[in-house]
């Protein structure tokens, strides 16, 4: 955890994440890991970091807005999305 403010949450949460600039740009992801200051998760397609988004769960366990700080390819079609929240009172999850 060298480096890491707190321990990382492994919870797999199914969210939805829409660029609050373009809500069209909406895609349906899968949480790798959660934190109170933000998450990563698997996309299909790369987002730019600096894009602000909003993040809600199915199940209303999760909602928050937040950063992307980093798109990594993973695999083909496959990108790890490091996701800043922006408030991290505004992060609410409940589990």
């Amino acid at each position: 955890m060298e480096g890491r403010r707190e321990k990382r949450n492994s919870a797999r949460l199914q969210v939805l994440v829409s660029n609050l600039a373009q809500p069209w740009l909406t895609e349906q992801v899968s949480t790798e890991n959660i934190t109170s200051y933000g998450m990563r998760v698997q996309t299909e397609r790369p987002w730019e970091p600096g894009t602000i988004v909003l993040i809600k769960s199915f199940r209303d366990e999760l909602r928050a807005r937040a950063r992307v700080v980093y798109c990594k390819a993973l695999q083909r079609k496959t990108f790890g999305l490091g996701l800043e929240f922006l408030a991290r009172t505004e992060a609410r999850i409940t589990r």
